[in-house]
């Protein structure tokens, strides 16, 4: 845990380090909250902390990344969860992520990949928890992440409906930038068959967990038949792996306790 006073504000926000494998991440991680602006300095977890800063460590931030979250919580000092412009370290101009929306037929999660030109703090449905800023009374009244999506994959999704349906305002703050290895910890989707077998799993899981009624029986259904099509399409394609991991993971979801 780190800490961070914002000049001008009665902010000071935690930063929280999600590790899980890739110590040289980790240290990069670091490196780049030792040298941003309002450089973080380690304390006791504190009282006065009113904003907890979730970061994959295999992300990074500008060094002006907390000047930025400053002039957003000075705009919106209400917002429950915000986050900034997440761009691919590797390719530091090309966005990953500004902005969110939930597709909930299909109980897919889309990044938005426009940067808006204005600095205002905009409503999005869906904040990454690779940066995710927490204030404190939304973690006081929804409690914290949901721990059945391990290794990750859709509990930040859950995340941020649980906060909206509490009536705290979910957030994008376009010039808070933050650079993120994507599949750096365990590896892409798309050559992970234990990546991949998480992710079916817990878009089945969301639906389970947080869907009701008509809209809960169109999503299921959707997931019922496209991901044994998906698991066949990848068998076919020399892949069975891969399919293999599609068909477990779909079933996993349906039949694993909620």
């Amino acid at each position: 845990m780190t800490d961070v006073v914002l000049p001008e504000s009665s902010s000071r926000i935690g930063v929280v380090v999600v590790n899980w494998k890739g110590a040289a991440d980790t240290i990069e991680c670091l490196d780049s909250l030792r040298l941003a602006s309002h450089r973080p300095t380690r304390i006791e977890l504190d009282p006065r902390v009113t904003h907890f800063l979730l970061l994959n460590n295999d992300a990074t931030v500008a060094d002006n990344f907390f000047d930025e979250l400053e002039r957003a919580l000075m705009a919106a000092p209400d917002s429950g969860l915000l986050t900034g412009t997440i761009y691919r370290s590797a390719e530091r101009d090309r966005v990953w992520y500004a902005g969110g929306k939930e597709i909930r037929s299909r109980a897919l999660i889309k990044h938005l990949e426009v940067v808006p030109s204005g600095a205002q703090p905009i409503p999005t449905e869906f904040v990454s928890g690779c940066v995710m800023l927490i204030s404190r009374a939304t973690l006081t009244a929804i409690g914290l992440l949901a721990d059945c999506y391990f290794p990750g994959y859709m509990e930040d999704a859950e995340y941020s409906l649980r906060a909206r349906e509490a009536g705290f305002s979910v957030l994008y703050a376009p010039r808070a930038r933050a650079f993120h290895k994507i599949g750096a910890t365990a590896g892409p989707a798309s050559a992970s068959p234990f990546i991949t077998r998480a992710q079916v799993r817990h878009r089945v899981l969301y639906v389970r967990r947080n869907f009701r009624g008509f809209e809960r029986l169109v999503a299921l259904a959707y997931l019922a038949i496209t991901k044994p099509g998906k698991a066949l399409a990848e068998t076919f394609a020399g892949r069975p792996k891969m399919g293999i991991a599609v068909f477990k993971g779909a079933l996993e979801g349906f039949v694993q306790k909620i």
